[in-house]
């Protein structure tokens, strides 16, 4: 197994340009820098450039469970309903 720059084996750490971080934050569904490092500090990431594949495929998965959420919310209150459980009786 290979070592790379950060001396971890096994672990290749994106040194990703600002373009390229800027779309992953992107792909979040947040807007900034600032946006990212509160999104990153809420949900217990550490807030970094310097990140492996793995751990940017876990932000990306949290994201989307939260994206799902909030449709999900919306399209309760279309309906005009209020909460999940009235929507799930």
């Amino acid at each position: 197994m290979s070592t790379n720059k950060s001396g971890h084996k096994g672990l290749a750490v994106s040194t990703s340009s600002k373009a390229e971080w800027l779309t992953h934050i992107r792909s979040l569904g947040l807007k900034s820098v600032g946006e990212y490092e509160r999104w990153c500090r809420r949900h217990d990431f550490i807030f970094n450039r310097r990140k492996t594949w793995r751990q940017e495929r876990e932000e990306r998965h949290v994201a989307d469970i939260e994206r799902r959420d909030k449709e999900a919310n919306a399209h309760i209150r279309a309906l005009g309903l209020e909460t999940t459980d009235s929507y799930l009786a």
